[in-house]
């Protein structure tokens, strides 16, 4: 018998409704038990998968059918409070276009929708996204200056040096811990000498921010592991990376940056806080403007 057929039956929290409603989430109970049990099966397979499995295309084929077994998922439905606002698109867009030109290419890592490649793709040289899925591509995104590269997780279709700006959005929580270094050499390798990776995951210390919120002090669901500030930056320096610089951007309101040790240090605090506190303080909207990870770093132009 699957082992995941054994795992106990799910209890959503006692505080659930807190947590939904702090996260605009609308869904019935009932819902997000339907969803909790195909995502904690999805990735109970994925983490006891193959490095083999994977690159044959386990996350391609896990991320098609959540997607498309769940009508209601946050990132297909078009109701309000599940899909990202115009705002919020508006708000990344901004982020972005802060820190490139008509000469650079635009790399958007998991942004398969295209919305922000979209957006961006007027003001650079090129725009390209890539994705495990091709689910919620739009068929004329390569008539709008955009190409999608499909990948199995891991491995980016792209020459070395060949894009000055990556960004991915809540991704790499995603990917399995063992693909995550990988993952971050790959994108070394196709950024130019120079360039800048911009990166958003959720914070461990706050989390978890799967649909396991609703029923786990931690992420048992397609979040394969959540980051911390030390975390986070110890693998970009371990694929290359340098200078890495903590940016306060709460829902992408790009506010400022924060010195190294003041992130470690407000991680420490709000990890003190008791599991019976935590929705109330370490899902409040400071905790979760100081918390959440934005982190810009750089490839190096070597001598």
């Amino acid at each position: 018998m699957d082992s995941a057929a054994r795992l106990p039956p799910p209890k959503l929290r006692a505080d659930y409704r807190k947590i939904a409603s702090l996260h605009g989430d609308k869904r019935a109970g009932e819902r997000l038990i339907v969803h909790y049990e195909l995502e904690r099966r999805l990735a109970h397979r994925m983490r006891h998968s193959t490095k083999e499995e994977r690159e044959a295309g386990l996350y391609g084929e896990l991320y098609d059918t959540l997607i498309n077994s769940l009508p209601d998922h946050p990132r297909k439905t078009a109701s309000e409070g599940h899909a990202p606002s115009d705002d919020y698109l508006s708000r990344q867009v901004a982020m972005v276009l802060r820190d490139v030109d008509r000469n650079d290419v635009f790399l958007d890592v998991g942004g398969g929708d295209c919305r922000v490649a979209l957006a961006v793709a007027p003001h650079v040289a090129k725009a390209i996204v890539v994705d495990v899925s091709d689910a919620l591509v739009p068929a004329d995104a390569d008539a709008q200056n955009v190409e999608f590269v499909k990948t199995r997780g891991v491995d980016i279709a792209l020459p070395s040096d060949s894009v000055s700006y990556i960004y991915s959005n809540q991704v790499m929580e995603h990917l399995h811990p063992e693909d995550a270094i990988a993952q971050l050499r790959e994108l070394y390798r196709v950024l130019k000498p120079g360039g800048r990776y911009l990166i958003r995951t959720p914070s461990r210390v706050s989390g978890p921010h799967d649909i396991s919120m609703y029923f786990d002090d931690v992420a048992r669901g397609t979040h394969m592991k959540e980051y911390t500030y030390a975390s986070l930056t110890e693998i970009l320096r371990d694929a290359g990376f340098v200078h890495p610089k903590i940016v306060i951007a709460p829902r992408a309101y790009r506010i400022g940056t924060m010195p190294q040790f003041f992130g470690l240090m407000l991680e420490a605090v709000f990890g003190a806080v008791p599991r019976s506190l935590h929705t109330y303080i370490c899902r409040s909207k400071v905790a979760r403007t100081l918390l959440g990870i934005t982190i810009v770093a750089k490839k190096p132009v070597l001598a």
